[in-house]
């Protein structure tokens, strides 16, 4: 929460950032990354609307490496992460721009982690990411958006984790696809408005 914080530089000793450590800093649009990095935890960039990108001082396969919490940037505007040997982009490119995703552990397909903006009122999930097929949309990925109406999943995805959905009161419809194996507890808990499944 500091007002002031314009840029961050971490040395190459830092392997951890812990849960909020720079949440909701309104003024952050610099920030460097070592490649030592071994996890970053929930929302340690969370709600920073002016960080657009983040340079990374690892390979790209060393960032999909790094043990990286689902929501550990939520509400922030990273779009792209700048590595030694190349760029990670973190928006989809044939879903609903805005939407943040992130790989799996072992880099073989990638997760929905949620919305820059949080304010659309219509979501179509990406069904690629980067080259590997989106296949879980991760766990408070859209808790409580007060904004959304409609959400399309496409075929591919297996998994709508727990909480996913929970709380989204103004959500009336969702399209579910033939591939979903898994509906994690509370997914789609208190959504009053919810008139409207369309199953495969």
């Amino acid at each position: 929460n500091c007002t002031s914080l314009e840029k961050i530089n971490l040395t190459e000793k830092v392997t951890v950032i812990y849960y909020e450590a720079f949440h909701n800093c309104a003024k952050l649009t610099e920030v460097v990354l070592p490649g030592s990095l071994e996890k970053i935890y929930w929302s340690s960039f969370g709600l920073c609307p002016t960080l657009n990108e983040i340079k990374y001082l690892g390979t790209k396969a060393e960032w999909n490496s790094v043990d990286i919490d689902i929501s550990w940037n939520t509400g922030s505007a990273i779009t792209v992460i700048h590595c030694s040997d190349g760029d990670v982009n973190l928006r989809d490119h044939d879903g609903t721009q805005g939407l943040v995703y992130k790989f799996s552990a072992d880099g073989t397909y990638a997760i929905l982690v949620g919305s820059v903006s949080g304010t659309d009122k219509r979501i179509v999930v990406a069904t690629t990411y980067n080259g590997v097929p989106v296949k879980k949309i991760g766990s408070r990925a859209f808790a409580g958006n007060a904004s959304l109406t409609e959400i399309v999943i496409p075929e591919g995805v297996t998994t709508l984790a727990s909480y996913s959905f929970c709380t989204c009161n103004k959500l009336q419809k969702i399209t579910l696809p033939s591939t979903l194996t898994e509906i994690g507890e509370y997914a789609l808990a208190d959504c009053n408005n919810l008139t409207n499944v369309k199953l495969p």
